[in-house]
């Protein structure tokens, strides 16, 4: 998302430094505040997404906006109405996808995952985050399982943020170019390898579920016409 802002995507209020990301996660605190106050109103959490009477293998999540939700999305939508380009950052977006598109009908989604592992790894190793290894992983799963079903209901570029470091900046570069983005100056970038804290090899043990989702996920991000 640092990346997307170099080229000229305004954030509106974001986090520009946090205790596991010194450059910040930019995500936008009043998207996150909203998505949090959404999963309130459903008894559920960023780490508990997932309706108790839908933990089937065919889980369905549809997550009920009340009224005063909906006015919150657009009063965001018109503080930052002046921005020639407005974008927002929150894992929490996969979950409320339908709301989004209802609300913002010109929205585009541009989508970034990585290894189940370095996922888990980094979640389960935050003090302020009472996470498993093995709850990370199911966590990977759930969101990125959502990912891939929005994606073949309306397609859009996906980036591993697994490839290497010179791959992952031309995509970048292609995705700013798409989206109608300033260059940004090499000396410029936002990102940077010491941003991966945490690493796994691409094929690193995964299997059942977590090996299907991820292989599709690579498969499509190298077939994306960035």
């Amino acid at each position: 998302m640092g990346t997307l802002q170099k080229g000229g995507v305004e954030l509106g209020r974001h986090r520009t430094c946090s205790p596991y990301n010194w450059r910040g996660n930019r995500e936008d605190l009043d998207v996150v505040m909203l998505h949090e106050d959404v999963l309130k109103a459903n008894a559920l959490t960023w780490d508990n997404p997932i309706p108790t009477k839908n933990q089937g293998p065919e889980r369905v999540l549809e997550l009920a906006w009340a009224d005063s939700h909906y006015e919150g999305a657009r009063n965001i939508l018109c503080s930052n109405h002046r921005a020639a380009i407005w974008g927002f950052k929150d894992p929490r977006t996969l979950l409320m996808v339908r709301q989004w598109r209802e609300i913002f009908r010109s929205i585009e989604f541009v989508g970034i995952f990585r290894h189940p592992f370095s996922v888990a790894k980094s979640l389960c190793e935050r003090p302020s985050f009472p996470i498993t290894f093995e709850q990370g992983l199911e966590l990977w799963l759930t969101y990125n399982r959502i990912l891939l079903e929005e994606h073949r209901r309306n397609p859009f570029p996906i980036v591993s943020f697994d490839w290497n470091d010179g791959k992952l900046v031309h995509a970048f570069d292609d995705l700013s170019q798409q989206l109608g983005l300033n260059p940004v100056d090499r000396a410029e970038l936002f990102f940077e390898p010491s941003l991966r804290r945490f690493n796994a090899e691409r094929d690193q043990s995964l299997s059942g579920h977590l090996a299907a989702t991820y292989s599709e996920l690579a498969l499509i991000s190298e077939d994306c016409k960035l």
